[in-house]
């Protein structure tokens, strides 16, 4: 598969994955030196955030200005966790198959 130049932010996208996001995608994301220099990714556990519920990750990150790396399709809920107000973006991986 070609990789296609694609034009990037000149700034790494500041990533919050969290507790369901499997450890192997985030050390991939880190390992990978092409990955390297665009993003950058802390854990839910790393930041101290261990068990807290899908409100809290989405105001974590929202105050902080990273975008949420899940797997949880509760984010779907735009009325629930809205974009816009500083929240920058989530990312839903759906990998139910």
């Amino acid at each position: 598969m070609k990789h296609r130049n694609v034009p990037f932010p000149a700034q790494k996208l500041r990533l919050y994955a969290d507790e369901n996001v499997p450890l192997p995608l985030v050390e991939e994301l880190r390992s990978e030196s092409r990955w390297r220099r665009k993003v950058s990714i802390q854990t839910a556990v790393e930041a101290g955030n261990a068990n807290r519920d899908d409100a809290f990750h989405f105001s974590f990150c929202r105050a902080r200005g990273l975008i949420l790396v899940t797997l949880d399709t509760d984010f779907w809920d735009d009325r629930a966790f809205p974009l816009g107000h500083g929240m920058p973006g989530i990312i839903i991986i759906d990998a139910r198959s």
